[in-house]
């Protein structure tokens, strides 16, 4: 008999929702009475199924598959004879522990926010770092010549008589009043982008945006005035950068991700600057006033205010007396209010510090401390300079420690092809002389290069004495002279020293470490009791998960 009606429909469809959850809880209720499953004791602690499949949850994915049961189940009894042991000589209630638990909770909680918002941390393919590489100021060093005048009205003078080819160095040391410059000569030599002096900074990053042979100035730098001359760039390999330019890029693309949410949160909690707050900030910055007005307000919203003090403890001011900026200062205040005060503050509301995602890695964290602060306590019973000792690792494990191929060369930054063209073919042919050989700076290439198919790695691979070039780069065009070519080979000792030394203790501390997890085994043994029946009961659950 068929039922057509409406009513009927609708009754089946109940029924399947209830049939539905009906499954789901008793899938629920067989889940819960599995993870109550008891595998061990250690005294009246049990180790239950929930704690084993947490621990393997910690484990590397390549090793989740590869370990019996009973090694797991030996890995967490150890971890727990671990805490006893540290509980027994009072490592987990100390003011270090619960210091660093404080911020590890917060931290975690911060996680746990972005996450939510959908702020992570971005993938950034290395095709998109050579591009940035290439357009940064970090893919070169510069060398520059100074000339320095106390007086600015001889610069016009000055600069008359370099255009009509006077030379800049000999004219620096006639001229210069910068004891530096008098005693060592008007070349700085070469400079990368972000290291160097406070002093000559400004100098620097002018350098920086110049073309080769060019000169500018004046520059005003403390009581001088300064003229210089880019007299060489450098490039530099990709690869020597590439850890730096990769933070760069990550930091610069999340630091985005940050301000927009840090802005939606200004919005949300309605914060405002008071009128000649950032003002009165700016000058307690920079040094201009002689007293600070404790109860001045700088931002107010809703629940409180921020007091001028709290601004420049927010600013962290080491370093702030020379920003002037209104603007940048508002930028720089704005990030860390969002950071330091309004990220709190909906972790606070949105109670992430007692999420269980929290919780649980909270408590990773402090085994993780405990049991490093219990390893630190071991003795070390092996001297710690024995040669034989040090001598004898390295032989062991030499072939850790192989070095990488890498390509000795010659680099010269050239302006454009056809030039370039011409001096490869004055090098091929022998005829290039010693001003144009100057011109080259020595380069070691390793890595990835060395097998990728561009114009530089198809020229490393050349033999050693040949030129190649002019090769069209990011950064330009180069010319290379392939010098020497070492291949993979296993080190001296004496080559790795620092290295091996460092691994040798670390692996000797290790090594002691698990001498004192066998002692606790051999003293716990009365206490360690093994549930059989529990094991073969995970070897049924795991041969079911299998299929």
């Amino acid at each position: 008999m068929r039922c057509a009606s409406r009513g009927c429909r609708g009754d089946r469809v109940i029924g399947l929702v209830f049939l539905f959850f009906a499954l789901v809880a008793c899938e629920s209720r067989d889940t819960e009475r599995a993870n109550d499953v008891t595998l061990a004791w250690i005294g009246t602690d049990p180790i239950t199924l929930a704690d084993y499949r947490s621990y393997i949850s910690r484990l590397p994915d390549t090793l989740k598959g590869e370990l019996a049961p009973q090694r797991i189940l030996q890995g967490i009894i150890d971890e727990e004879l671990i805490m006893q042991e540290a509980r027994s000589r009072g490592l987990d209630r100390t003011p270090e522990l619960a210091s660093f638990l404080q911020r590890q909770q917060q931290s975690l909680a911060m996680r746990i926010l972005y996450q939510r918002e959908g702020i992570e941390q971005p993938e950034i393919s290395a095709e998109e770092l050579r591009v940035y590489f290439a357009r940064s100021p970090y893919c070169r060093k510069v060398r520059f010549s100074l000339l320095m005048v106390e007086d600015a009205e001889i610069i016009p003078e000055l600069l008359e008589e370099l255009a009509v080819g006077a030379d800049f160095d000999s004219l620096s040391m006639h001229h210069s009043r910068d004891r530096r410059i008098l005693a060592r000569g008007p070349d700085m030599g070469y400079h990368s982008w972000g290291e160097t002096t406070t002093v000559h900074e400004k100098l620097t990053q002018k350098a920086f945006a110049m073309e080769l042979g060019e000169v500018a100035g004046p520059l005003q730098v403390e009581n001088g005035y300064y003229l210089i001359k880019l007299t060489d760039i450098r490039l530099i390999p990709f690869e020597e950068e590439r850890e730096k330019i990769e933070q760069f890029v990550v930091q610069e693309r999340l630091g985005r991700q940050l301000m927009e949410y840090y802005r939606r949160l200004w919005k949300k909690y309605g914060l405002q600057y008071e009128p000649g707050g950032l003002t009165a900030l700016a000058d307690a910055t920079s040094g201009r006033l002689r007293t600070i007005d404790s109860t001045a307000v700088v931002v107010a919203y809703a629940d409180g205010s921020l007091s001028l003090i709290r601004c420049l403890h927010l600013l962290d001011t080491p370093g702030w007396t020379e920003l002037r900026d209104l603007e940048a200062l508002r930028r720089k205040l704005d990030y860390q209010i969002g950071r330091q005060v309004l990220v709190p503050l909906e972790i606070e509301r949105l109670e992430l510090t007692r999420a269980p995602p929290v919780l649980e890695q909270l408590e990773r964290e402090r085994r993780r401390f405990v049991t490093r602060a219990l390893k630190a306590q071991i003795p070390s019973r092996t001297p710690t300079s024995n040669r034989n000792a040090v001598r004898l690792y390295f032989e062991k494990n030499r072939k850790r420690y192989a070095l990488p191929a890498r390509v000795e060369a010659r680099r010269m930054l050239v302006a454009d092809g056809i030039s370039g063209e011409r001096i490869v073919e004055q090098l091929r042919a022998g005829s290039g002389n010693l001003a144009l050989m100057d011109r080259f700076a020595p380069v070691t290439y390793g890595g990835e290069i060395l097998e990728e198919d561009t114009p530089i790695g198809q020229a490393l691979r050349g033999e050693e004495g040949s030129f190649h070039g002019p090769l069209a780069t990011n950064s330009g065009y180069t010319i290379l002279q392939i010098l020497h070519r070492h291949p993979v080979r296993l080190p001296e000792l004496e080559e790795v020293q620092r290295q091996v030394m460092a691994d040798f203790a670390r692996d000797r501390v290790d090594g002691l470490f698990q001498e004192f997890i066998e002692d606790l085994r051999t003293r716990y043994a009365g206490k360690i009791q093994i549930d059989q029946k529990g094991l073969q009961e995970l070897a049924l659950l795991e041969h079911k998960e299998q299929k």
